[in-house]
């Protein structure tokens, strides 16, 4: 039986994230920088009889539940294959986080799926199962740094954006997304609405490389109200010297932008004190770095 195959499975931070209103499908308009982080899981693919999905930790499913597990059944139906394969999800992205840990897993899975299974899928084919499992998992077939638009899964490549310096924090007080997003009270959207507005977040994400570039999230007034020790977290790392703080995703892990390595090592030093947060310092991967690392060729999925 071949080695088994390990690859890792990075992260991402928002680092816009604007909620424009909700659509006549029911879903929410949303307009997002996505920004793949080191942080990662480690999959760990091997042949198998059946379809099986384990992982490190024990409250993440195993069964349909699991991203993995419902993106590569999809696969095998959608082409037409009885072959199994068995992956092992070796976590180190907290869930939930808000840092599209399933997210990454479905999409890496999906990609790697192809050098176990022989398949007629196009890359498109792929790419669309991932968007059926999840709003976040389009931006996993790119890496480095996206704009997503609709429900998230309408996703353009941005050039390259590289940030030094940032601490993650993550509370583990668990944060549910529905009622985060019930809680905006957000409107109907018009479609001249929509357009107007994606227009203009679009020229404001292009603004970081002028350095004019606004850190938001649309989710934090009602999170921080909800969660007030998610808002301490944040204050934490504002006190602490970061140049930028935000909630990634709704939450519950909030990121620091830092000038200074001394700040960054002393607010890594408060949060050492809770038993409550656990801290990550990271870097940004590009997108070149992160189709290296996961054994990938770029084109398939830039030019499809």
């Amino acid at each position: 039986m071949p080695q088994p195959l390990i690859i890792p499975s990075f992260a991402k931070i928002n680092l816009k994230l604007r909620v424009l209103g909700k659509r006549n499908d029911g879903f929410h308009e949303i307009f997002t920088v996505f920004h793949t982080i080191s942080l990662h899981d480690e999959l760990v693919f091997s042949e198998a009889n059946r379809l099986e999905v384990t992982s490190s930790d024990p409250m993440v499913p195993e069964d349909e539940g699991n991203l993995v597990f419902r993106a590569l059944e999809k696969f095998r139906t959608a082409a037409g294959i009885q072959e199994g394969l068995r992956v092992h999800i070796r976590k180190r992205i907290p869930s939930p986080g808000g840092l599209g840990g399933g997210s990454s897993n479905a999409a890496v899975a999906l990609m790697t799926a192809r050098r176990f299974w022989s398949t007629g899928l196009t890359t498109r084919e792929i790419v669309e199962i991932g968007n059926e499992c999840g709003s976040d998992v389009a931006h996993f077939f790119y890496g480095g740094t996206t704009i997503g638009t609709g429900r998230g899964t309408d996703v353009d490549p941005l050039d390259d954006i590289s940030i030094n310096r940032l601490l993650i924090a993550t509370n583990s007080t668990p944060v549910s997304t529905p009622e985060a997003y019930k809680n905006l009270h957000r409107d109907d959207l018009t479609k001249e609405g929509s357009k107007s507005i994606l227009e203009h977040c679009r020229a404001g994400a292009k603004a970081f490389y002028s350095g004019r570039f606004e850190f938001e999230n649309d989710f934090e007034t009602v999170i921080f109200k909800e969660y007030p020790e998610i808002e301490k977290t944040a204050r934490l790392l504002r006190n602490s010297g970061a140049k930028h703080v935000l909630l990634s995703g709704s939450g519950p892990s909030v990121f620091g932008v830092f000038e200074s390595p001394e700040d960054l090592e002393e607010a890594k030093m408060i949060f050492q004190k809770d038993p409550k947060v656990r801290t990550f310092e990271v870097d940004s991967v590009s997108r070149a770095d992160y189709f290296e690392k996961l054994g990938q060729d770029p084109k398939q999925f830039l030019e499809f």
